[in-house]
């Protein structure tokens, strides 16, 4: 998949591939982005870490709320110079990209005019899991099951559950384990190939 053959005026071309991953926290976007990127070749990008690493600079808490805030400021003031500055930050830009964690339309459309504009292929894909599964997920990594539930409701999830879903090329339900999903999504791939 990092190199994806497209048909382009009659003749074979190589086109970079640029998968995107949307989903509430807990889906498994990191896990599936990582597992992606390392059987691809391919380079992971998060634009959590991204906006931790902001954070971090400002001298901000690292608390979902603080980040939730943050990064929808940041694509609010100019989601175009966001999304630069996000990409500016990535090496080894001939292979496959994995970017995790899109959250916003406005971050996607810009994203997807990059794309077209650099003759790359971007496929949106979107993730879900049962409730109960995501915050079982969360409360592994510290998250208690109140501050998992408050996240969801903060304006910056309204994308990820309303707008993202619809653009998306796939949905895949994470429940299976992460060998069964990667599979899942290789395949789809493969008939985009």
């Amino acid at each position: 998949m990092g190199e994806l053959q497209t048909k382009a005026d009659g003749a074979a071309s190589a086109r970079r591939v640029i998968v995107v991953l949307s989903g509430l926290p807990g889906t498994g976007k990191t896990s599936l982005g990582q597992a992606l990127a390392a059987e691809v070749g391919g380079t992971y990008f998060s634009f959590g870490r991204f906006v931790r690493s902001l954070a971090d600079t400002a001298g901000k808490p690292r608390d979902r709320p603080t980040l939730q805030s943050l990064g929808d400021a940041l694509v609010a003031d100019d989601a175009r110079t966001f999304v630069d500055r996000a990409m500016a930050t990535i090496e080894g830009t001939n292979t496959a990209l994995i970017i995790d964690g899109v959250r916003h339309l406005t971050v996607l459309d810009v994203l997807e005019s990059r794309a077209q504009q650099n003759g790359e292929l971007l496929l949106l894909i979107h993730l879900t899991a049962p409730q109960s599964l995501r915050l079982e997920r969360l409360a592994a990594r510290g998250t208690s099951s109140t501050d998992a539930l408050t996240a969801e409701q903060h304006p910056s999830e309204h994308d990820v559950v309303q707008g993202l879903p619809q653009r998306a090329l796939f949905c895949f339900d994470t429940e299976s384990e992460l060998q069964e999903t990667l599979s899942a999504i290789r395949a789809k791939l493969a008939e985009l190939a």
